[in-house]
């Protein structure tokens, strides 16, 4: 049975941001976290070069046009001896696993689970996602000592990524938000979503959501719950 068909009375949810809300790690942390591993500086400069705002590759990796094999391909990394030829996308799988999470924010957020559903809505790839289905099926039932995706994973009732839908959360908030919405029979002026973008916010506001914009590297906790908390309060009648 899904947290869904237990809790059937909720009639909020809050969409929440991965990197930069939930998390600050990023693809192949335990690469580029390494100074002394052979691909490191390759690969480095790659993601630099395509996850930028105006990197076309990275906005079709992102929108599933894309996959994460044909991307690693593309790279034309030199090879590294020892090292074989689905190294790189075996240790973005791994790496996503252990992505780290901002336990503050985690043990707010559960904090209102009894209300509200707890949903990523991320712009993503596509082996972020698929971690995350296979760790959310597997999940142990959340703590608050959870510090990593495959951990934390239990807390949350689902999953938007862009890498499924086809579209990025500025792109059409309607297509993005719209399947999950319909399918737990809520509409956007019943979501808060939080994120560190702008446009995101901005989108999403003008759609008929309340956004909330924050960042885990710069914002109060404090700050947030009292803006959830007088989210939560308001009537939706």
């Amino acid at each position: 049975m899904s947290t869904a068909d237990r809790m059937p009375s909720r009639r909020r949810v809050v969409f929440v941001d991965w990197w930069g809300v939930l998390s600050r790690d990023f693809y192949w942390q335990s690469i580029c976290a390494d100074p002394h591993h052979p691909l490191r500086d390759q690969l480095m400069e790659y993601i630099g070069e395509v996850l930028t705002d105006n990197s076309v590759r990275g906005e079709e990796w992102m929108r599933g046009v894309r996959s994460s094999q044909q991307v690693i391909a593309a790279m034309n990394l030199t090879p590294a001896a020892g090292l074989g030829k689905d190294f790189l996308l075996d240790r973005l799988i791994e790496d996503c696993a252990v992505m780290s999470v901002n336990t503050e924010l985690t043990a707010l957020l559960a904090e209102l689970r009894a209300q509200a559903f707890i949903v990523v809505a991320t712009d993503n790839i596509d082996c972020f996602a698929d971690v995350f289905r296979r760790a959310h099926r597997a999940a142990a039932p959340w703590s608050d000592a959870a510090a990593t995706l495959a951990e934390a994973v239990g807390l949350f009732d689902g999953l938007i990524c862009s890498s499924d839908v086809g579209v990025c959360k500025k792109d059409d908030p309607k297509r993005f938000f719209g399947g999950w919405l319909d399918a737990h029979g809520l509409s956007i002026a019943e979501a808060a979503l939080i994120d560190d973008r702008t446009t995101n916010c901005d989108v999403f506001g003008l759609n008929g959501g309340t956004a909330v914009r924050w960042d885990t590297s710069r914002d109060s906790i404090a700050e947030l719950r009292h803006t959830l908390a007088g989210w939560m309060a308001h009537s939706l009648s």
